[in-house]
């Protein structure tokens, strides 16, 4: 045997060892931290670990989007909230102190002006219900309720018929953040009465949306639907008040849809999104897609459901409603998870966590 073909069986061999630590390596450490192994240690101090492979994406996206899921609760209240806070009444005098009114008037600094106009009632309780509003974004309700409280006794005293209705919607609607269903119901009734005596069909139809809002939150099902189909919708009919009239169907659906009645609900959205198409309401879509969208991801459609919170998403982004945002994308990735889109739900996932660092 020469010494050239034993130099290179022995530098093969050395390859051959080289090559299988390597690979030994590799397999303690998948991740490449670990550089030198002494697997053969036996010595006092820790032995070699063997690390396990690092979780696949698709491996951390389904843990991810399943250790969020308790946190819909929080965004069904932001929506909430956004909701009713987007329906609170500004006084009838409002235009008397606009301009005193700066948009990003924190609660605190009304309360110089409400020193200064103390004396003035009539502009006091104007002053109170904006102030109002400002703790219900603050979300300082307490205080809200105390501030309404205060607007509505002088509203009273100067015998206002229209604020002091108003002022109790606002009320009623403040309640209902709360879950004070049975006063909510009840302010908001005295608000109904004002409207019918005004003869107010478009106020009335609203109204009566308000009280079926507050008798589904309250579970009594039936009794909501019959107020919105029985009473709102022939209202908004006659009185032709469209923007009303979806906002009846979007409610009407939500009650369905918390009965787990998906085509009952899916049916009435389609008709609310017909006719925001048909007049030229544009702003009330993302929500009707969002709701499309999240009722086919309960019953577990999830292609569909993809297609119409992407519709959402892309109708939402221009939208001041941040709570929805947060919504279509957690349901949004959650559909990709399910049709093994994990990159997108990734993609998802990251705008998820945006929102609601701003939010919560």
């Amino acid at each position: 045997m020469s010494i050239k073909f034993i130099l290179f069986y022995i530098l093969t061999l050395l390859s051959l060892s080289v090559q299988a630590q390597v690979q030994k390596e590799n397999t303690l450490d998948p991740y490449g931290y670990v550089t030198k192994y002494d697997t053969l240690f036996n010595g006092i101090g820790p032995k070699v670990y063997i690390l396990p492979f690092p979780r696949t994406l698709a491996e951390e996206m389904t843990d991810t989007y399943k250790e969020i899921a308790h946190f819909q609760d929080s965004i069904d209240q932001g929506l909430q909230y956004f909701r009713l806070f987007s329906t609170f009444k500004k006084t009838s005098n409002y235009t008397h102190i606009a301009d005193m009114v700066e948009k990003n008037r924190t609660a605190q600094e009304y309360i110089p002006l409400l020193q200064q106009h103390s004396s003035q009632n009539i502009l006091s309780y104007a002053l109170y219900n904006e102030q109002a509003a400002q703790y219900v974004v603050e979300q300082n309700y307490q205080a809200a309720a105390e501030a309404l409280h205060a607007a509505l006794s002088r509203a009273q005293t100067q015998k206002q018929a229209e604020d002091v209705a108003i002022i109790q919607s606002n009320l009623a609607s403040l309640y209902l953040l709360q879950g004070r269903y049975h006063e909510a119901a009840d302010l908001e009734k005295n608000y109904l009465k004002y409207a019918e005596g005004k003869k107010d069909l478009a106020a009335q139809a609203a109204s009566h949306t308000r009280i079926a809002l507050i008798q589904a939150y309250d579970k009594d099902f039936r009794a909501a639907e019959n107020t919105i189909i029985r009473k709102a919708l022939p209202l908004f009919n006659k009185s032709k008040y469209y923007s009303g009239k979806i906002d009846g169907w979007i409610i009407l659906a939500e009650i369905y849809r918390n009965q787990n009645k998906h085509t009952e609900a899916q049916w009435f959205l389609i008709q609310a999104k017909d006719l925001a198409n048909e007049k030229n309401y544009a702003e009330k879509l993302p929500m009707i897609e969002y709701m499309l969208g999240s009722s086919k991801m309960i019953q577990s459609n999830y292609r569909v459901a993809k297609q119409e919170l992407e519709k959402a998403w892309d109708l939402a982004e221009s939208s001041p409603n941040k709570y929805l945002q947060l919504a279509i994308a957690e349901q949004l990735g959650r559909a990709h998870v399910n049709l093994n889109n994990f990159v997108e739900a990734e993609n998802y996932l990251q705008k998820y966590w945006n929102l609601r660092k701003d939010l919560f």
